[in-house]
């Protein structure tokens, strides 16, 4: 006999496997990006706060280690900024 699994249950897994929450690997994604664009977490906040958004750089912090909350407003602002999809932050296949 087979089960039938849903795609949540095969991301779900794939975190567990990997030893991450969500938070945290959407946290690691953040920070990967920021790191590529060549800015530090200061200059990412001042720029998005430029931009009108208000997020401090401990918040940012907070976000890449993925030891905080995260509003979709925030992933959005930063993923304007940097120019991407919103779904560059997550495991294949959620969004």
């Amino acid at each position: 006999m087979f089960k039938i699994i849903t795609e949540q249950e095969i991301i779900t897994r794939e975190v567990i496997e990997v030893g991450v929450s969500l938070l945290e690997y959407i946290g690691y994604k953040v920070k990967q990006t920021r790191e590529e664009a060549d800015i530090n977490v200061a200059q990412l906040s001042r720029r998005l706060k430029n931009s009108g958004y208000n997020i401090s750089d401990r918040t940012i912090g907070k976000i890449e280690k993925g030891v905080c909350s995260l509003k979709i407003e925030d992933l959005q602002a930063i993923s304007n900024f940097f120019e991407v999809k919103m779904s560059t932050f997550f495991p294949e296949g959620v969004l």
